[in-house]
């Protein structure tokens, strides 16, 4: 009985840094898909707003709301992905019928593990139709 006295106390000592690396990764996957779901509702938001707004003459962007809706990128709860340094948020009417609205990410950390898993840059588009206005 004397030999296994530190037997459990070796155990923890192995078992908790794997398990807290789990726990983790799991915790930091749950707020990157917060972060997704967030982007996905700004892009949804923009289109709406385009989609129910007309387009300034001469113009072939919503720029406007494009920077009402800038500010929304910083605040994410990872900081993995930040906004992309050329056009983040762009706005574009399709056709007569509807607005493309697309959030560019791009990729914050540098570093050969974490670019081996995600990707450099990723974007959210949303697609929303104009209704006819009576």
């Amino acid at each position: 009985m004397k030999k296994h006295k530190g037997q459990a106390i070796v155990e923890f000592a192995l078992v908790l840094p794997l398990f807290l690396l789990l726990m983790y990764g799991i915790i930091y996957s749950g707020m990157m898909f917060h972060d997704y779901s967030t982007l996905s509702n700004i892009a949804r938001a923009s289109a709406r707003e385009a989609a129910l707004t007309t387009l300034p003459s001469g113009a072939t962007r919503y720029t406007e709301i494009e920077n009402d809706y800038m500010p929304l990128l910083d605040n994410l709860m990872t900081t993995l992905y930040t906004k992309a340094a050329t056009n983040p948020i762009v706005i574009v009417p399709e056709g007569v019928n509807g607005v493309q609205a697309t959030i560019n990410m791009q990729l914050n950390t540098r570093g050969y593990f974490v670019e081996l898993i995600l990707p450099p840059s990723f974007g959210v588009q949303y697609y929303m139709r104009k209704e006819p206005t009576s």
